[in-house]
């Protein structure tokens, strides 16, 4: 009979690469490993389903199965949390066309995931209307913008909102959708954040996700400022810049900076040492 250690081993191998494992665990499993085998697969399908909705409901089950049982067999998992099986599913997918009916679906795959990572991320107290107000004129130059941890900006090429309104509406037991129209080719940034326990998303117009790219923690606002005279003209980038910073404040999706750099100035030592 095989040591411990080298059973363990064999087993688990039989879990990642069942026909190399199968042989090496001989006659000691008379057929039963099979059991472990398939609801290994069944459960990291299950993790699938559950951080792609959208996609299953539009796929179906037995196409969902057949990624998903392919990206089981190539890429194992290697998480300690299921939750983040499928990191890699839209790289997977992208690099062979048959694995999925239509190109968009690499789009929805993304969002179903972005989305689910924002519903998943730390909390960060966010930047507030009335902060922005209290800010002496000479503030502004030098202001810091930062990101909520919950916030994804996509770069998609394909329309693949209406795919997924319509995927959610069924999930949500709304009603199927009627329309099944073919998505339409549209490159466009969509952004996604959290807004208390609910996902959020909107589609940014290309202006706004031209500067909304270089927010980052370091650059000022007024780099971000001097980025829209480049896109539009210099009288209205004023405006434009106030508008597009509203909206960011009202949505939450901008972290407190503010409050922290309050706080350090206080501080005789900033070193993480101290």
């Amino acid at each position: 009979m095989p040591a411990l250690p080298e059973l363990q081993r064999a087993f688990a191998q039989a879990m990642l690469r069942p026909d190399a494992g199968v042989s090496k665990m001989g006659v000691l499993v008379s057929g039963h490993l099979n059991v472990y085998i398939e609801g290994y697969k069944a459960r990291l399908t299950e993790a699938l389903r559950d951080n792609f909705p959208t996609l299953h409901r539009t796929l179906g089950d037995e196409t969902f199965n057949d990624l998903a049982h392919a990206y089981i067999d190539d890429i194992p998992s290697r998480y300690r949390s299921i939750r983040w099986f499928g990191r890699e599913l839209a790289d997977f997918a992208r690099g062979d066309a048959s694995r999925l009916p239509h190109a968009a679906l690499l789009d929805l795959m993304r969002m179903d995931w972005a989305i689910g990572t924002a519903l998943d991320a730390a909390d960060a107290l966010p930047l507030r209307a009335a902060q922005l107000q209290a800010l002496a004129p000479e503030q502004w130059a030098t202001l810091a913008l930062a990101l909520h941890p919950s916030v994804t900006l996509l770069r998609l090429d394909w329309a693949i909102e209406p795919i997924w309104q319509a995927a959610t509406r069924e999930l949500n037991q709304e009603g199927a959708s009627e329309d099944s129209t073919e998505p339409a080719a549209a490159p466009h940034h969509l952004l996604i954040w959290r807004e208390g326990l609910d996902a959020r998303w909107r589609v940014l117009p290309a202006m706004e996700a031209c500067v909304f790219e270089q927010i980052d923690g370091e650059r000022s606002f007024s780099a971000l400022c001097a980025t829209l005279v480049t896109q539009t003209d210099e009288t209205d980038a004023p405006q434009l810049a106030a508008t597009f910073l509203s909206h960011w404040v009202t949505d939450g999706i901008l972290a407190d900076t503010l409050t922290a750099a309050s706080s350090a100035s206080k501080s005789p030592c900033r070193l993480a040492t101290c």
